[in-house]
Formats: C-alpha cells, sequence, structure tokens
C-alpha cells in the first residue's frame, strides 16, 4: 500500500497567514471606498436637500447623481432623516463648541468684542458649511428629531451669550425678540451679503445694527 503523504505543517501555516494577511491589506482598501462613497452621497445630498428642499429630492435621485445603485446608498443611509442627521450634527457640533469657548472667555470681553467674536464664528461656518446651514435652516425649526439634544443645547448657549448685552445695555430689542431674530435673519444675511466684495464688514455692520444700540 502506498504510504500517505505527510501534511507540511510548516507549509499550511505560512498560506493561511500569507491569505490572512492579504485580508487585513485589502479591508483599508474596502474600508476606504466605503468612506469615499459616503462622502459623495453626503456632498451631493447636502446641495439638493439645501437647495431645492429635501421633501422634493428622492433618494434614488441622490444615487443616480451619485453613481451608485439604490442597495449601495441604503447600505450606508437607511433613510432621509439618517442622511439629514450626518449633514447637520458636525455644523451643530462644531457652533456648540465655539459658543462654548467664547463663554469661557466673555467675562473678560466688552460687548463689541464678544459682537466681533460672534460674527467672525458665523462668517467661518459659512464658508466652509454653506449648504448644511441652509439645510438646517430648512429642518431644525421645523422638527429637529433625533438633533434635537444638540439643537437644544445650541440655542442655550446662544441665550447666554446675548444675556451679555443684556446685562451691560446694549441691546436694543428684549433678549428674547434678539434671539429670534438672529434666528430668522442670520442665513439670509449672510447668503446675500458675503458674496458682496465687502461682506464681511458689511455684515458685520448689519449684525451690529439689528442687535446693538
Amino acid at each position: 500500500m502506498e504510504k500517505m503523504k505527510k501534511f507540511n505543517t510548516t507549509e499550511g501555516s505560512q498560506e493561511f497567514q500569507s491569505k490572512e494577511e492579504e485580508t487585513k491589506r485589502k479591508l483599508p482598501r474596502v474600508e476606504k471606498r466605503r468612506q469615499r462613497i459616503r462622502k459623495h452621497i453626503l456632498e451631493i445630498a447636502t446641495k439638493r436637500f439645501a437647495l431645492e428642499g429635501p421633501d422634493r429630492v428622492r433618494l434614488e435621485e441622490v444615487a443616480d447623481e451619485a453613481d451608485i445603485s439604490r442597495a449601495t446608498l441604503y447600505s450606508h443611509f437607511p433613510s432621509k432623516d439618517a442622511i439629514i442627521y450626518e449633514i447637520i450634527k458636525p455644523v451643530l457640533e462644531e457652533l456648540i463648541e465655539e459658543y462654548e469657548k467664547l463663554l469661557k472667555e466673555i467675562d473678560s470681553l466688552k460687548s463689541e468684542q464678544v459682537l466681533n467674536r460672534l460674527t467672525d464664528i458665523f462668517i467661518n461656518l459659512w464658508e466652509h458649511h454653506q449648504f448644511s446651514l441652509l439645510l438646517a435652516q430648512k429642518v431644525l425649526d421645523m422638527d429637529p428629531g433625533e438633533l434635537k439634544p444638540l439643537y437644544d443645547r445650541m440655542l442655550e448657549l446662544k441665550i447666554k451669550i446675548l444675556s451679555k448685552f443684556e446685562e451691560e445695555k446694549k441691546l436694543k430689542l428684549p433678549k428674547e425678540i434678539a434671539f429670534q431674530v438672529i434666528l430668522n435673519t442670520l442665513i439670509p444675511l449672510l447668503r446675500f451679503i458675503l458674496p458682496h466684495p465687502d461682506g464681511k464688514k458689511l455684515f458685520k455692520a448689519s449684525f451690529k445694527g439689528l442687535l446693538l444700540s
């Protein structure tokens, strides 16, 4: 009888390790590709939702524009609300972070300095998140949904900042009304004034004119 060939455990182990290493190398590439697709979906959805309104844009249209299948889109985002959440959440988080930084220093600042810092925050956000802010304006006042805790925190901090102007008797309007003025006029001011060659200067002057006496 022919003797059975002896199994080479060393070769088997090496082959297994080689396949395992190859798999590990492939995983980052797969994940990077998923991240690229996810980012592309968000870029398209952000602009379309902001300019047309989320109710007027179907996810199938987003998938077609991103050149991916519907199944691929839904593997990243199970619903339109999930996309909106991912678009607006970073903006609210950044705004909260900037408000918190300002509040830590606010006692050592004069009203004019606070106003200047506040307008710088708004201008910077607009320059980096224009379409996200336009979408936030459309969505948050109606139904913030899962974004409500972040939205409420942002509003709470904004009220605290306005209290600085109130304490120094600089506000033209009662704090609650001034708060509503900011909510309703901030995005239109940014949108229509900043494109002007002297946009930043004009925005700061307009914002000051609305709030401070």
